[in-house]
């Protein structure tokens, strides 16, 4: 364990489909935004299967800006 590191926060956006959630990570891959793809369980999504990215906090802003210029639905996500 680093003495002082700060650890990592990592934020959930919820993705409908999985074809939309590879686009995402795609697009933000491409531009240097470290994500992956994830599927959220039962417990965690209000219905069905759902799928998201997860990233570091840090991107948020980012991530936003190129998700709706991409026009890619998402809902932000509170683990």
């Amino acid at each position: 364990i680093l003495v002082g590191a700060k650890t990592m926060t990592n934020c959930i956006f919820t993705i409908g489909s999985v074809t939309q959630s590879m686009k995402a990570t795609k697009i933000l891959q491409a531009n240097s935004i470290p994500v992956s793809s994830i599927k959220l369980s039962h417990s965690n999504a209000r219905i069905g299967c759902v799928y998201g990215i997860e990233f570091n906090c840090r991107y948020t802003d980012n991530i936003r800006r190129f998700l709706s210029a991409a026009n890619v639905r998402y809902e932000e996500y509170q683990k």
